[in-house]
Parts: structure tokens; C-alpha cells; sequence
């Protein structure tokens, strides 16, 4: 879980809501030091009457959600005759205060946890056995340095990042490291406690809806998939941007690999992957081409005026101008307005599989 213990001692630095750093301009907005903090600063200041309107809302919702969390209501939201109601207060988006905790809970990760004994987790700690450590370590002091719980070389979170991944590499040997999972446990780690982080990346990987070990695994094979299912998606539900990329021979892997591979957490503003993981974490499979479409459609039009050269520069740069277009919660529900069947998704990726 986030502390401030690596904090650096530099008064002139502060950080963003998510623990990034960044430099004040004095002027009422800021110079975002990393890719991955708040885009855009409010400046606005609310009246002493809307705040507190704010923070009863805001109360009354972490509320709620701490009900549903209760051990003894869980199950009937999770897989009862509730399921809809938790579904709906997902897509609305989690209280912050209990998100760590509700996504523990919606990837089963608690359950998984529970099945093993309450020191499997720990019986991964002799970090000699961990044959990835030394490319772990060299990972792990480029993942989020202007996060402050990462910027400290050897500080306290970057020693909690070597442990999970070790410790998921000796328990899924298939599986072993990848970069791109250690940029997903970090994100993992600014929210809940380090034992959790490696619980939900077991559920990530091998659970339904997620099934995502095959985007690490030799060769790749559900990234290759993934991307190719991406591009008949669009093909299908937007012919006019397909057919212009398919013309100008832009392909996935020129701009989308590391958006699927880190679950869009090693480039994309934090406002929009706690939004993404809400929903992914409840709902899993579809949603990710349902947010890399959202992402490219918000900007087809212009797209399709641009050659090769101005297309494939604002496909790579989508993670840095889509606040200019559109907010968390707008990209969220035009992405779950996109209209795909599982039953589509599957012939499609099936018929990816074969290539």
C-alpha cells in the first residue's frame, strides 16, 4: 500500500491525488512530470455549501460499498440476485477509499487467497529461488520513478514490487516475469496491500474473465490475438477508420502492444486506468477492446484525414491528448456503448488463433 515514506525532501515538489510527481507553476495549473499523473488541475474552487454536498455524497457512497464488501452480503452481490445492482454502482465508478479493496474482491482474488494456506504467499519470500531477479531489479527502478512510492532506489516499495513479482514468477512458472506485469503490480500497489497485489495477479492471470497469462507466456500469443481480434473489431464496427488504416498498413503492434500488455497502466493517466480497472476487474473480457476502440474512435475523423506519417504519430500519442477529447467517465461509457456479442469476440479470436 502507498506511503509517503520515499517521499523526496524537495519542498518545491508535491504530488498529484495518485502519488506522482510535479512541479507547481504558481500559476494555477501544473507541469505534469510523468505521463502517467492527473492531466488536467481543476482550479476551480468549490463554495464551503458544494464541498460539503460533495463529501456527504462521497460518504454515502463508500457506505454503500462497504455493505456490499461485508463478508456477510458479498456473495449475494457478487453472484446473487444482487449482481445487477453491483454491476450498475461499478460502472458509476468506485469511491476511491475502497477500491484497492473492492477489486481484491471483484477479480476473486479473495477467494483464490483463502483456498491456499495463510503462508503460501510468504513461502515465496527467498527471493535466491527467483531465477528473473536480476532482470526484476532492473525493472523495478524503471517502473513509475516519479511515483513517491517508487522513486527511491531500493526504498520501500520498490522492495514490496521485487518481492510480488518474484514471488509470481516462482508461483507460475509458465508465466515467469514480463515487464509489463510489474508495470500492472505497481499500479496494484498504490491501492491495496502488498500480499493482495500478488493474490489479484493470480486471478488476473488465470481466472475467468481475464485469463491473461497468454499475453506473457512464449510468444504471446493472446497479445497477437488480441490485437488482431482489435482490428476486425474495427473493421466491423467503424469501416470507414479500418479501411484507412488497413490502406496505410498501420497494424497493432505499431502503437497498441504496451497498452494490452500493462492493461494501459504503463502510459495512460491514472484518472483513466482506475476507470478501466473498475470495470475490467468486474466484467473483464470484452472491455479491452471495447477501450482501445473508445480511444481510437474519439478521434476517427480526423484520422482518416491524415497519411501515414500524421495517423501513426496520433495513435502513439493517444495516451497523452485523450483528456483533450474526452474525460474518464466519457471514454468509460463510450466504450460501454460499443455493441460486441462474446459470441462474436470468440469466432473472432478463434479465427486469430489460426493465423
Amino acid at each position: 500500500m502507498a506511503t509517503k515514506e520515499d517521499a523526496t525532501d524537495d519542498a518545491e515538489k508535491t504530488t498529484d491525488k495518485y502519488g506522482f510527481l510535479h512541479q507547481p507553476t504558481g500559476t494555477g495549473s501544473s507541469i505534469i512530470a510523468s505521463p502517467h499523473t492527473t492531466i488536467k488541475f481543476d482550479t476551480k474552487e468549490d463554495t464551503p455549501s458544494q464541498l460539503k454536498t460533495k463529501i456527504k455524497t462521497e460518504n454515502g457512497r463508500i457506505k454503500k460499498w462497504q455493505h456490499m464488501l461485508h463478508p456477510d452480503n458479498w456473495l449475494l452481490f457478487h453472484k446473487g440476485s444482487k449482481k445487477d445492482k453491483l454491476k450498475s454502482r461499478v460502472r458509476k465508478g468506485i469511491p476511491n477509499a475502497v477500491r484497492g479493496t473492492a477489486w481484491y474482491h471483484l477479480s476473486g482474488a479473495n477467494a483464490l487467497q483463502q483456498q491456499h494456506s495463510s503462508t503460501y504467499y510468504n513461502d515465496f519470500q527467498d527471493n535466491t529461488r527467483c531465477t528473473w531477479k536480476e532482470q526484476i531489479l532492473l525493472d523495478v527502478d524503471r517502473t513509475f520513478p516519479t511515483h513517491i512510492m517508487f522513486q527511491t532506489m531500493g526504498g520501500s516499495g520498490q522492495k514490496q514490487l521485487l518481492r510480488i513479482l518474484c514471488a509470481y514468477s516462482l508461483h507460475d512458472k509458465q508465466v515467469g516475469y514480463c515487464q509489463g506485469i510489474g508495470f500492472i503490480a505497481a499500479f496494484l500497489l498504490t491501492y491495496m496491500e502488498e500480499e493482495h497485489v500478488f493474490w489479484v495477479l493470480v486471478a488476473l492471470m488465470r481466472n475467468e474473465p481475464y485469463n491473461m497469462y497468454g499475453l506473457y507466456i512464449d510468444g504471446m500469443p493472446k497479445t497477437l490475438c488480441t490485437m488482431g481480434t482489435t482490428q476486425q473489431l474495427i473493421m466491423l464496427k467503424n469501416p470507414k477508420l479500418g479501411n484507412h488504416l488497413k490502406q496505410l498498413q498501420i497494424e497493432g503492434p505499431m502503437f497498441m502492444t504496451g497498452w494490452i500488455m500493462t492493461l494501459f497502466t504503463s502510459e495512460f493517466s491514472f484518472d483513466y486506468v482506475v476507470r478501466f480497472f473498475d470495470v475490467y476487474c468486474s466484467e473483464g473480457g470484452k472491455l479491452l477492446y471495447r477501450m482501445i476502440m473508445a480511444l481510437l474512435f474519439a478521434q476517427d475523423q480526423e484520422m482518416c484525414e491524415m497519411d501515414y506519417v500524421q495517423t501513426l504519430k496520433t495513435l502513439q500519442r493517444i495516451p497523452s491528448t485523450i483528456s483533450d477529447v474526452l474525460t474518464p467517465d466519457q471514454l468509460l461509457k463510450k466504450a460501454l456503448l460499443i455493441k460486441i456479442t462474446t459470441k462474436e469476440v470468440r469466432r473472432i479470436e478463434k479465427e486469430q488463433s489460426k493465423n
